[in-house]
């Protein structure tokens, strides 16, 4: 409804971010479909395999840097609630 870059930006920001912390957005039919197209049938269990793990994985990651930024805040007397706004805001 907008051609403006910004509105178009933040609409896209909020439109992927997913409130189960998993990797359901618009993008993952669409990753999949094309990771089906390209692939021979013999690799495409091993590669969903593994595209599988790299989400996890990424997840994982995010969650302990997510876990260990409000660690550090809290460490140097930030209070639990301005250190937890702090990451959720970043």
């Amino acid at each position: 409804m907008s051609g403006n870059f910004w509105v178009l930006l933040v609409a896209a920001t909020i439109g992927v971010i997913s409130v189960s912390g998993g990797e359901v957005g618009p993008f993952m039919a669409v990753e999949q479909a094309s990771l089906s197209h390209i692939l021979p049938n013999s690799e495409r269990t091993r590669v969903f395999g593994w595209y599988s793990l790299a989400g996890s994985f990424a997840a994982a990651m995010g969650s302990l840097a997510a876990g260990l930024l409000v660690s550090a805040l809290r460490a140097i007397g930030t209070s639990a609630l301005v250190s937890d706004r702090a990451v959720i805001l970043g």
